[in-house]
């Protein structure tokens, strides 16, 4: 049988064949991509007529290196604010990046290697994600593999345009260092860490170009000093937590697309590579596997840990898109064992590659569902379209103002809208009573960070979901007060008629009757009333579904605080814990109902542990219980969908359920 000749012209086909995919998934309905909001708050502040306005409002209040804000500040002023504009350079730079790491890989090991690695680049979601993001993680990575190239050639190859990787040395290190700071501690590590790898002949040249990328770096020291003393993005000022002991686990996942199918292809390839020899027998000792575990060793590990540890014990900072910078050598170690494979052999690994993980990237991670609706823009539009069939409908929207604001100065006609700016549910509820006086229908967007309790709230004026629409930051609908109230799946309704053994904590001379009905009676010496317990697993399914729960009551004094508390146990401890007192009265009667809802953050914590509903009497004020209804909701699948697994949204098949 005959096999194509190994040259390097049948290779670059393989390798244009994957630049190629790379461009596709990247450009794939670019012109209708909308920015994410970290991208919104980078354009938000180029809004200013000089570059010292630009430090002091535009990069002092971010954590970031001035690198990326000052050059989409030039940017802008040049082509303008348009999403596809903004985003065009770093898809460049995302595609470039995958070139890079054919080359370094195949350098530090062979061309089979290399076209693995850039196939895996081209096509997780990792960088495909991150590729059309205006913001320093493609550009990171690019300037990173730059430097690692440079680096490469002094260590291979010194005397080979020397000067040339001297200057892109130089160049890539300065880069990196206006670019992120985690990618500048990265530049920092890998030069020092190739310091024993250098000739000795070229080492004081090797030094001189480390001290120029410090003196370059010396206008940026008073940026970098005042955003050492802010710490980071977490801690008590901040939206950042700290990471929990399963974060890598978690980031490995990610990179293999949480699909078993995806894994397995790593793992063959690993397996293909390991029992199938060395790369390149022969070649110098650069290529051994030591060279390879130093690497990663080196230029991933030792900056997580760095991370890690800081975001632990010092201030929060460590995210999955701050190690997009160096997580090529991951690749590197897996497949820098495969040996050098005819081209047809490289041409089935590619495609077997390119074809996991595009359909992964599609059906598994859902990516071009999620991420292209991010939210923002989507809002007003369907806000538009809504308004065609209802012209006068009310719309309340939550979300960062200075985004849709920005986004209203781009329309030919604003859209107008009331702005969620409530800082309690006592002023929505007051709001909710005005508008519901004046019309019979509700468009509403709430985002992620909204109390889950609101939309039972608005229920009680509007019980009618008319329309829905999830997306990856909020979620869109319009709410009516004709037709029939929404189905939502009932946990459990309890009316004291009855008590079952499910309820703990109740005493049946609390039972009584007022007017032929059944209610509980909680006196001013109760602190705590009945109380509930279910396996998690039985009544949610992901941690994205919520949980609501409404108590009726009769007699309650408003202002009287009584809490609906509900607790996360393992039996031995309380791993979280959430109440809620919002009392909305009846206007014609002393009845009212008390609200509450939830979700249960971590998919271990349904899995394995018990959900306890208790009625907190706090304020030990008399008042009855006249019935108690726990229903679920299933949420925003999308919420956690970034960089989470997607959860499957369908809960008919929980056992816990009393549908109705």
């Amino acid at each position: 049988m005959l096999y194509p000749k190994i040259t390097l012209r049948n290779n670059h086909i393989i390798l244009s064949g994957i630049l190629i995919i790379a461009g596709i998934l990247r450009f794939y309905n670019f012109f209708e991509l909308q920015f994410f909001h970290d991208e919104y708050s980078a354009i938000v502040r180029t809004a200013y007529s000089n570059t010292d306005d630009l430090i002091t409002h535009g990069v002092l209040p971010d954590f970031h290196p001035a690198g990326v804000q000052l050059f989409l500040f030039y940017w802008v002023h040049l082509f303008g604010t348009a999403t596809w504009v903004v985003k065009f350079p770093f898809v460049l730079m995302s595609i470039a990046s995958v070139y890079l790491v054919y080359r370094v890989v195949k350098q530090w090991s062979s061309e089979t290697a290399g076209l693995v690695s850039a196939a895996f680049l081209a096509t997780t979601q990792y960088t495909v994600l991150y590729g059309v993001y205006a913001r320093p993680y493609a550009s990171g990575l690019f300037f990173t593999l730059l430097l690692v190239l440079a680096v490469t050639n002094f260590i291979q190859r010194p005397e080979r345009r020397f000067w040339w990787n001297w200057i892109l040395f130089v160049l890539a290190g300065t880069a990196c260092a206006y670019n992120h700071y985690v990618n500048m501690l990265i530049a920092g590590v890998i030069g020092i860490s190739v310091l024993p790898l250098i000739p000795r002949t070229f080492i004081l040249k090797y030094i001189i170009a480390g001290v120029t990328i410090g003196l370059l770096y010396i206008p940026h020291l008073p940026i970098l000093f005042f955003h050492m003393s802010k710490g980071g993005v977490g801690g008590g000022d901040g939206w950042l937590l700290p990471p929990d002991p399963g974060f890598i686990i978690d980031y490995l996942a990610y990179l293999g697309h949480y699909s078993r199918w995806s894994i397995a292809l790593i793992f063959f390839i690993l397996f293909l590579g390991w029992y199938g020899g060395r790369s390149v027998p022969g070649e110098s000792t650069v290529n051994k596997s030591k060279y390879r575990f130093y690497f990663l060793l080196c230029w991933f590990i030792t900056p997580f840990l760095i991370c890690y540890f800081y975001s632990v014990y010092k201030n929060p900072i460590l995210q999955f898109s701050v190690l997009i910078f160096t997580h090529f050598t991951i690749y590197l170690f897996l497949f820098g064992w495969l040996k050098q494979l005819k081209p047809v052999y490289n041409a089935i690994l590619v495609a077997a590659i390119v074809l996991t993980n595009t359909l992964t990237l599609i059906y598994v991670r859902k990516h071009y569902q999620v991420n292209y609706q991010v939210g923002y823009t989507s809002a007003l539009d369907e806000l538009e379209v809504v308004r065609k069939k209802y012209p006068e409908i009310p719309a309340l929207i939550a979300t960062d103002f200075r985004f849709s604001d920005f986004d209203q100065q781009h329309r030919t006609y604003p859209v107008p809208f009331d702005k969620y700016t409530f800082t309690d549910n006592a002023q929505l509820l007051h709001y909710l009573d005005s508008v519901s006086q004046k019309s019979d229908r509700l468009y509403c967007v709430l985002s992620f960070d909204n109390p889950p309790e609101i939309v039972p709230l608005i229920q009680h004026y509007f019980p009618v979901i008319e329309q829905q629409q999830t997306n990856q930051v909020n979620v869109i609908y319009v709410f009516s007060k004709k037709g029939k109230r929404s189905h939502t799946p009932v946990i459990h309704h309890w009316e004291p008629s009855r008590l079952p053994k499910s309820w703990i904590n109740t005493d049946e001379k609390n039972r009584t009757t007022i007017d032929n009905h059944w209610y509980y009676r909680m006196d001013s010496i109760t602190e705590w009333g009945p109380e509930i317990v279910f396996d998690l697993k039985d009544i949610t399914a992901a941690p994205h579904n919520i949980i609501d729960i409404e108590v009726t009551t009769k007699g309650l004094v408003p202002g009287k605080e009584v809490i609906i508390t509900a607790m996360v146990t393992d039996n031995d401890s309380t791993l979280m814990w959430t109440g809620g007192s919002t009392y909305i009265p009846d206007a014609n009667s002393d009845r009212g109902k008390i609200f509450h809802s939830m979700t249960v953050s971590k998919l271990d914590y349904i899995r394995n542990n018990q959900l306890k509903i208790m009625i907190w009497n706090k304020a030990k004020t008399p008042f009855y219980i006249e019935d108690v209804l726990i229903r679920l909701r299933e949420g925003n699948p999308y919420k956690y969908a970034v960089s989470g697994p997607v959860y499957p949204t369908v809960i008919s098949t929980l056992t816990g359920l009393q549908h109705r």
